[in-house]
């Protein structure tokens, strides 16, 4: 839900959180597998990031450390 709101209202502070936090509750092999099949669709994209819906991309943009983390983040559930 969080991701949604996002969407409408973008906030590189918001983002870096609800990515760092995915990243780390995959960690957990469980989660990471339940995350391959729901994972919030305003982040879905391939590594290049270039599929993301424009106001994620825009905060993204801003912010090329927390980018690095959404590639890894899709990496980690690509495997």
């Amino acid at each position: 839900k969080m991701v949604d709101v996002l969407l409408e209202v973008p906030s590189i502070h918001a983002l870096k959180h609800v990515i760092r936090t995915y990243l780390r509750l995959c960690d957990n092999p469980t989660a990471r597998a339940v995350f391959k099949h729901c994972f919030p669709y305003g982040l879905l994209a391939d590594e290049s990031l270039q599929d993301l819906p424009r106001p994620i991309q825009m905060s993204l943009g801003e912010d090329p450390a927390t980018a690095q983390g959404l590639q890894m983040l899709l990496r980690l559930l690509n495997q």
